[in-house]
């Protein structure tokens, strides 16, 4: 399920200095989680995609709920340019036999003097049997509400496919297809429904006993509508203490077709706290 992330680069003081003032609280921000999160020794949280490993596994599995909430602050630019506070939570439910269920909740939203300026809601949930340990089958319902971008709300049904197709050392690569029937609304007020189809591709990468890094790739298209939607999200995570680590979030998402005026594309930078349960 969504899944993710790691930025490691090396910034000049000068650089940083002349940078927007909100590069540079993220640039601090950003490098205090990860001093802390690779200095402290405790275990780090799993990556997401542990969740298959576990579930695919022929071994005694931890039958039951897990879970991780996440409070965030956020920049956006795009169609709306924002900075402000997020909220996610994820879930997931094993079963003794091959089944994983697992979904998640997540919103950012902002005002001023009583005006809505950014909104945005997404819910997403999947059901997944494990053929074996490297390949299952996936049907997943999507609901999306934007406001402020070309693409204004969206809700979808899809199933599919999904194979590892690297475990190497600390690397693992799984790929997914799949196909369903999605309604869309775009800014203007007009809808439509029709076929979808998508491919993805899910990448981590454990950086060291505490961090890990992951890259999650789409591309879906409507055939209602003729829009390709692309959507990349990167993440760096690092454990600080116990359950509590950090994340660094970089999202993309692009249409190729949205009314005049709209820009194609959303950019997100989110510096979080996530509490695993």
């Amino acid at each position: 399920n969504p899944l993710f992330y790691r930025a490691l680069f090396r910034i000049r003081g000068a650089t940083i200095n002349k940078a927007h003032p909100m590069i540079r609280k993220f640039t601090i921000l950003a490098t205090s989680v990860l001093l802390l999160g690779f200095a402290h020794g405790s275990l780090a949280q799993e990556a997401d995609l542990g969740l298959v490993d576990q579930a695919a596994s022929d071994e005694e599995k931890e039958v039951g709920w897990s879970g991780a909430v996440t409070a965030s602050y956020y920049e956006r630019r795009g169609n709306s340019k924002e900075q402000n506070w997020g909220l996610e939570l994820k879930w997931a439910y094993q079963t003794e036999g091959q089944w994983l269920f697992d979904g998640l909740v997540s919103g950012m939203s902002n005002s001023e003097s009583d005006n809505t300026t950014d909104e945005k809601y997404r819910f997403e949930s999947a059901a997944k049997y494990f053929f074996d340990k490297k390949s299952y089958g996936v049907g997943r319902g999507i609901y999306e509400k934007d406001r402020f971008s070309g693409i204004e709300e969206e809700a979808g049904l899809t199933g599919g496919y999904g194979r590892e197709l690297l475990s190497r050392g600390d690397h693992r690569l799984i790929g997914e297809a799949g196909a369903g029937l999605l309604w869309s609304q775009d800014s203007t007020g007009s809808s439509d429904t029709g076929g979808v189809g998508y491919g993805a591709l899910m990448y981590s990468w454990e950086l060291t006993e505490h961090s890990s890094f992951s890259q999650l790739l789409v591309a879906r298209y409507s055939e209602a509508d003729s829009n390709w939607r692309l959507r990349s999200v990167s993440e760096l995570k690092a454990n600080i203490i116990g359950s509590l680590s950090g994340k660094l979030t970089y999202e993309i998402k692009r249409n190729s077709e949205v009314p005049d005026g709209d820009a194609n594309s959303d950019f997100y930078t989110t510096l979080g706290l996530e509490y695993a349960f």
